[in-house]
């Protein structure tokens, strides 16, 4: 075991605590603490960089947090994107958070690999001896609950261990297993939510949206799930199954309302792989349903990472007929530049902009903007989470094109929305019920 050097795994650490603690000379109250250290968002670069570029890094990071950490100190790499640190000498817990804070600012530095700039965040933990743990193995588990509950806040970040934040790792456990479940025993389901013309009042489309009922009765909300499913590398598969879902569904329907009427499925970052293509292609062949009415809905947070392999693989689904939308626009860091190179059907005006528009005026500025944007561009323009009928009245006043809401109907079932699909809003009958 050598000191301030970065290891291979935990196999290494083959002394007990107590061993340890007494070769790096403990005494007088000088405390210890273990800290985990977790890249963020580590797979979707790798997959960017590929295998050697991405090797190269976590060799940087590795000599980074080295050289943040103390002479005594021990760093031990025990995963492909996770750094354990052994902590010594310390006088006090202020001392283990501004040491481990040190070492993901360091991390956070930009860097030139290969040519390129790049700039990478981390997430730590720390848990403190004896308070949290009495060996290697529980603070090494108590570091990790913490650095998790760290990440549930936010990139970048660090925490203490607790035990309230231990009672959430036992929950977040308890999700992360049902998920697992949910996905082999098929739990998951679909809702569709109706969009419709504003001006004539035609239903336009629908858009799919997952729900996970558990199997004692518990609904577990899509806010909690997906960014769950993202974490756990879940995400392709849980878009998978709600893709061939919505596809087989809306296929099976007799006829659609028009041409035009569009199903709409949300698509997340981590979704946008190498295979991402091929298995659109797949659910379509296997259902019949026609790519030209197939919109795949992506958030601006898509062109965060590696634009131009996004903006590749767009123009290949576009290409092959499917459509494109731009969903929560105006919430995110808006790109006009990217906005100008993707090629998007359909702009979806985020809700947080909706609520209120009807005395909001920096909001109706806002919403304008985009409405003669979509026109300028070509887009068609839609607004989300459309409430009331001021909101409405104000949207058609705009110009906005399209709408979708609880004004309208809630996300319902499939037999419910085939019905409203086929009738105008406002019409007897219109409006769904779940």
């Amino acid at each position: 075991m050598k000191e301030g050097h970065t290891l291979t795994g935990l196999s290494d650490f083959s002394h007990s605590l107590s061993a340890f603690t007494e070769s790096a000379g403990m005494d007088g109250g000088v405390f210890l603490a273990v800290g985990t250290v977790i890249l963020d968002d580590y797979q979707i670069i790798a997959d960017g960089l590929g295998g050697l570029l991405s090797d190269s890094l976590l060799t940087q990071v590795g000599a980074i947090v080295t050289a943040a950490v103390g002479p005594k100190d021990i760093v031990a790499r025990t995963g492909a994107d996770e750094f354990l640190v052994i902590l010594t000498g310390l006088k006090n817990r202020t001392a283990a958070g501004r040491l481990l804070h040190r070492v993901l600012k360091s991390i956070a530095a930009p860097r030139i690999l290969e040519g390129s700039q790049l700039q990478i965040t981390a997430s730590g933990g720390i848990a403190i001896y004896p308070d949290d743990g009495a060996d290697l193995e529980s603070l090494y588990g108590r570091a990790s609950t913490a650095v998790h509950e760290s990440r549930r806040r936010g990139r970048g970040q660090w925490r203490f261990y607790t035990h309230s934040s231990g009672r959430r790792a036992q929950q977040q456990l308890r999700l992360e297993s049902g998920l697992r479940c949910a996905l082999q025993n098929n739990e998951l389901s679909v809702a569709y939510q109706p969009q419709y013309d504003i001006r004539s009042g035609s239903s336009c489309g629908i858009e799919a949206l997952a729900r996970w009922r558990r199997a004692d009765g518990e609904v577990v909300a899509p806010s909690v799930f997906v960014p769950l499913a993202e974490r756990m590398n879940l995400i392709a598969s849980l878009g998978a199954a709600v893709l061939l879902e919505a596809c087989g569904t809306v296929a099976g329907w007799s006829t659609a309302p028009t041409d035009e009427f569009i199903l709409a499925v949300n698509v997340s970052m981590r979704q946008m792989d190498t295979e991402f293509c091929a298995m659109v292609c797949r659910i379509l062949d296997s259902t019949g349903f026609p790519a030209s009415r197939l919109e795949l809905e992506l958030t601006e947070s898509v062109l965060m990472n590696d634009a131009q392999r996004v903006l590749t693989r767009l123009a290949r689904l576009r290409r092959l007929g499917i459509r494109i939308a731009m969903d929560d626009f105006g919430a995110g860091y808006s790109s006009l530049s990217y906005l100008s190179r993707l090629p998007v059907d359909r702009l979806k005006i985020d809700r947080s902009l909706v609520h209120g528009l009807s005395s909001e005026t920096k909001n109706i500025a806002i919403v304008q903007a985009v409405i003669d944007l979509g026109r300028k561009f070509g887009f068609t323009v839609l607004a989300e989470g459309v409430e009331t009928e001021c909101e409405l009245t104000t949207l058609r006043q705009l110009g906005c094109q399209q709408a979708q809401g609880f004004l309208f109907s809630k996300p319902v079932r499939a037999a419910t929305a085939r019905r409203l699909a086929g009738r105008n809003w406002g019409a007897p009958g219109a409006h769904g019920s779940a």
